[in-house]
């Protein structure tokens, strides 16, 4: 956490670790399912899952081994990958993680599950979830989502149920890296997104 952080830094500077970028994802992704198995259909069919575990390298990990063992079993060839292989798992990513039955996906069903359970109450909790009807891979306009959170009442028996505690609840998910800015005016938050590995894990979790 950054205020963690902070009282533990030298100084007022904290080092925000940052996700991988595109070509950085794709690197990680393709070594893990295997470079032999990269061929140009393969290569657009696993955009939407490079897209959807937004840099993590434990997600990309997780699927890429996950797509290996299948394609192995499946086809009775090593890294017997297909297209339909990419395009379900993309489709179905957030299910896969949530219920954790794979053992590739344990390791980040866990550490999404402790991220999501330790939150400060179920208020919190509430307001994440809400969160998911936003559409995917577009800022979200953080006066709406905090007028949304009060409208709701989604808060009403927790502890954020005015305008600065629905801030609070925000400042609290940046600070969990949940929430991502993605612009910021006047010192306070403009636009944010649900990280996209979050995102596929709430959507799912609130059905």
């Amino acid at each position: 956490m950054h205020s963690v952080a902070a009282e533990c830094s030298w100084g007022s500077h904290v080092y925000t670790m940052q996700c991988l970028d595109k070509d950085e994802s794709e690197k990680v992704f393709w070594e893990s399912v295997g470079q032999e198995n990269k061929t140009p259909a393969l290569e657009r069919a696993s955009e939407g899952i490079i897209t959807k575990c937004g840099g993590l390298p434990l997600a990309l990990i997780s699927v890429a081994n996950y797509l290996r063992r299948r394609g192995r079993t499946e086809n009775q060839v090593a890294g017997g990958l297909t297209t339909e292989h990419c395009k379900s798992v993309a489709c179905t990513l957030g299910d896969k993680i949530l219920k954790g039955q794979d053992a590739e996906f344990l390791k980040i069903n866990r550490a999404l599950l402790q991220c999501y359970n330790n939150l400060p109450d179920y208020a919190h909790q509430s307001c994440l979830l809400y969160a998911s009807v936003f559409p995917r891979g577009r800022p979200i306009r953080s006066k709406v989502l905090l007028r949304r959170w009060m409208s709701e009442e989604l808060a009403a028996h927790g502890t954020v149920s005015d305008e600065e505690g629905v801030r609070s609840c925000l400042q609290a998910f940046i600070e969990r890296c949940i929430v991502e800015p993605v612009e910021i005016k006047n010192a306070r938050v403009a636009r944010c997104r649900v990280h996209s590995i979050m995102l596929e894990f709430i959507i799912h979790k609130s059905v």
